[in-house]
């Protein structure tokens, strides 16, 4: 039998045993399975960090749309004053103590006039340039891809402090304060769904009444 014969880095010659020609099948085997393990791990790891990225950049996309939505929403609070007088308010102020989801705002010019309101999972603005006119159709200020859950304005005092006839009671001389509250919510493909919520309390820049008010009967 012809015998193989190796040097060594001295430059002797030697023949290696049987178990020094290769790899066994168990030693292949382990090295295997590492390389599997190894592999499996750089995966995961990957998978995570992209499902990561994914859920941040769905996140800031309902948190920007959001915000734009609350600010458009309080921006109209700033320049209008709440129309008591309005039917749906007139002698029943304690609605706005306990939050409303539908809300009517007047211009300083006390001919303009909004609606703020929300309709299923949108939150919509309407307007009307006089008192005759009906309200037209809301225009939605969130799209479809983020869901407004709830919506609130309370308003204090529950009355029109301007209103002469409560010019004599202490409790309602303060400017009409708005305090405004809206959880928002995204859909999300694992897990619980996105949500944030925005809070805040604005006053009126008109400090007068700009309207008549319909005396209770």
């Amino acid at each position: 039998m012809k015998k193989y014969l190796f040097k060594n880095r001295f430059g002797k010659e030697f023949s290696p045993s049987k178990g020094c020609l290769g790899f066994t099948l168990v030693e292949v085997l382990v090295a295997m399975s590492i390389f599997v393990i190894f592999v499996g791990v750089l995966i995961s790891s990957y998978t995570s960090i992209v499902k990561s990225q994914y859920d941040t950049n769905d996140y800031r996309v309902m948190y920007s749309e959001a915000r734009k939505v609350f600010e458009t929403v309080v921006g109209e609070f700033r320049k209008g004053m709440v129309d008591y007088g309005n039917e749906s308010y007139s002698c029943s102020g304690i609605a706005f103590s306990q939050g409303v989801e539908n809300i009517y705002l007047i211009d300083k010019d006390a001919v303009s006039r909004t609606r703020l309101y929300k309709d299923g999972d949108f939150v919509k603005i309407a307007e009307k340039s006089s008192e005759n006119q009906s309200f037209p159709e809301g225009v939605a200020l969130n799209s479809s891809r983020i869901k407004v859950m709830d919506f609130k304005v309370y308003v204090y005092p529950s009355v029109d402090p301007y209103d002469q006839r409560y010019a004599g009671s202490d409790s309602y001389q303060f400017h009409p304060l708005i305090t405004v509250f809206a959880t928002f919510e995204k859909n999300r493909n694992t897990g619980e769904n996105f949500k944030v919520s925005f809070q805040t309390s604005v006053s009126s820049r008109i400090y007068d009444q700009v309207y008549q008010i319909t005396k209770c009967k």
